[in-house]
């Protein structure tokens, strides 16, 4: 029997290595660290002195939500909520929360690019940061809490985007994602911009084309848009490589013929086929079989080969 031949439909609920209400908790441990992070962050840029009498001020706060790597981070974070209550609903009920919905293609759809972003995106910020804008001594040696802050957007997040193209069943993502990506990316440009207007501060100082800045990365508009190309092609390399890892796990977990090792789940895989297909094979081997989903084997042969429904 293959493993791909069970629960072709619930692939973003459902994983390979790991039973759903694992993946679940999983996926919830994971938003509440990012909600975490981001709103102790908050807290802290509100809290903190700003000013020589003592004072402070939720400016930095309300710039946080101008960079590009702040906003993926809570990209993330939405995108583990979201997906832990699909993971719960599933390994209860064995249905995905959005069948029987109507608009259910476009939510399924809306739900894929989520989660390309939530892998692309991560490791493009990671690149970026500790390769072009991080320095040496750029992170404050007294603030412990700013070194933390900055671990989780720049390392953690790609550790967290690393574990969701391993741990769950989900298909590669198509081609046209690249371009939905690379839309994002150039509204994060407006986004950028905007600030700038706003505040008369660049989010990125390699974004400044004036001529009026001292920063370390201050060029001409040729030299900005030289980074702006670089960021996006950075953007297509990454996400070609995490198409690659998705299909390679793929090959390696649906591929391969894996043997029914446990007597009792063989059982009952023979009960879920016996009943007409009505229960996901996928669901039985993973232990969240709704109780009135399964009845008694009846005479006569099962074949692994029992189509899914």
């Amino acid at each position: 029997m293959r493993l791909g031949n069970a629960d072709s439909t619930n692939r973003f609920e459902a994983s390979w290595l790991v039973k759903p209400y694992a993946l679940g908790f999983f996926r919830a441990l994971a938003a509440l660290y990012v909600f975490g992070v981001l709103f102790a962050g908050l807290a802290w840029d509100c809290h903190r002195p700003t000013s020589p009498d003592g004072g402070s001020s939720c400016v930095a706060a309300r710039s946080s939500f101008a960079y590009f790597s702040i906003l993926a981070y809570w990209g993330q974070g939405f995108y583990f909520l979201t997906a832990a209550v699909h993971t719960f609903t599933y390994a209860r009920s064995g249905q995905a929360l959005f069948n029987g919905l109507r608009g259910q293609r476009l939510l399924q759809s809306l739900h894929a690019v989520l989660y390309t972003t939530v892998i692309v995106f991560p490791l493009v910020v990671t690149a970026v940061y500790w390769g072009r804008l991080y320095a040496p001594g750029q992170l404050p040696a007294p603030a412990a809490f700013d070194i933390w802050r900055a671990v989780s957007l720049h390392a953690i997040n790609s550790a967290l985007a690393l574990a969701e193209i391993v741990l769950p069943r989900t298909p590669r993502p198509p081609w046209w994602h690249l371009a939905a990506l690379l839309v994002v990316l150039g509204s994060y440009l407006g986004v950028a911009y905007l600030h700038r207007a706003f505040t008369g501060v660049y989010v990125y100082d390699f974004l400044d084309s004036s001529g009026n800045s001292t920063g370390k990365y201050h060029h001409s508009p040729g030299l900005v848009a030289a980074h702006v190309f670089a960021i996006a092609t950075a953007c297509a390399v990454v996400f070609i490589l995490v198409v690659g890892a998705v299909a390679l796990r793929q090959w390696l977990t649906e591929r391969k013929k894996l043997p029914v090792s446990n007597k009792k789940e063989e059982e009952s895989v023979a009960e879920a086929a016996a009943d007409g297909g009505a229960v996901d094979i996928e669901m039985v081997l993973n232990g969240c079989l709704p109780d009135e989903s399964v009845v008694p084997v009846g005479s006569g042969s099962v074949s692994e080969d029992t189509p899914e429904r």
